[in-house]
């Protein structure tokens, strides 16, 4: 995954930091999977978001009727100690990782079942740790998936004590629509946080659009691998003009419906891994690296 996104030109790739795989038990640690991101982080020359995921079960408070695997999903409340493991893993990483990412989709109950208030407070203490870790780092707010969560981030801005409005540095939303309604996405959540204080930039850290043709949705883009590459090549401009400060894309395919096609690489890359992955790159792959390269030389 990091070979591949050197290879389109990618500035940064988004890896999931699983808190429950690292603290297996209260003391005990296993750093080896955080330790590969960073070894392949200094070997392909790419930033890393962390997103911190997975709560611990030992440090886990879940709704009634969680079952005992699924409490990687819950909240806790006990914010300072959740607090300390991020600041753990900030240190760790500090010399590779200057972006964290706290929850993803924290507002989506297949991703956290945590109430609202339990999120503020995570991430509250969250941004705490990692800034004593090293202050220059970034603190993002979980991407949030759906664009009717307003409600639920109003609980998260809301939580007394919590201060969560100033526990960020960046906004972080998902969008994913036809091309024509990107921009007023955009539009909305920038006038929504900043409805609540925060000025800051804002990412869309998860963007992508099918393959297959029974899940290509905008009407202007519906025939399939070439489709998708045409979407990107007109909706990540759309997203930059729209003011996203960064955008990332969905590097290969996984899971079921829209999502086992939303990838730019096919091939035996979905999970359970492969142990000789062969990826194949689509149409869409160099749809991107054209535009990345683009972009790159404008900066220049």
């Amino acid at each position: 995954m990091f070979s591949e996104a050197a290879a389109i030109g990618a500035s940064e790739i988004r890896v999931d930091v699983d808190l429950s795989g690292i603290f297996l038990t209260p003391g005990t640690t296993d750093w080896s999977g955080l330790d590969e991101y960073l070894r392949l982080a200094r070997a392909y020359d790419l930033r890393v978001l962390g997103d911190i995921t997975a709560t611990p079960a030992w440090l886990a408070n879940c709704p009634p009727g969680t079952p005992p695997e699924g409490s990687y999903r819950c909240g806790t409340n006990d914010a300072a100690a959740y607090g300390a493991l991020v600041g753990q893993v900030a240190a760790h990483a500090a010399a590779e990782i200057d972006d964290w990412e706290i929850v993803n989709e924290p507002d989506a109950t297949w991703a956290f079942v945590g109430s609202p208030e339990q999120y503020a407070r995570m991430l509250s203490a969250s941004y705490v740790a990692i800034k004593r870790a090293k202050p220059q780092a970034h603190v993002l707010i979980g991407g949030i998936q759906n664009r009717s969560s307003t409600a639920w981030l109003d609980r998260v801005f809301a939580t007394p004590g919590a201060d969560a409005i100033h526990s960020f540095d960046v906004a972080n939303v998902h969008l994913r629509t036809p091309v024509a309604s990107l921009a007023h996405g955009v539009q909305k959540w920038v006038s929504y946080f900043a409805s609540k204080g925060f000025q800051g930039p804002l990412w869309v850290t998860e963007h992508g659009y099918p393959a297959d043709p029974a899940f290509q949705s905008d009407p202007s883009y519906r025939d399939g691998p070439s489709a998708q590459a045409g979407y990107l090549a007109a909706s990540i401009p759309a997203l930059l003009r729209a003011g996203t400060a960064k955008v990332f894309v969905t590097e290969r395919d996984n899971g079921s419906g829209k999502d086992a096609s939303e990838g730019l690489l096919g091939g035996n890359v979905r999970d359970p891994p492969s142990a000789t992955p062969q990826p194949v790159r689509k149409p869409a792959f160099y749809a991107v690296q054209a535009l990345a390269l683009r972009l790159a030389g404008d900066r220049r």
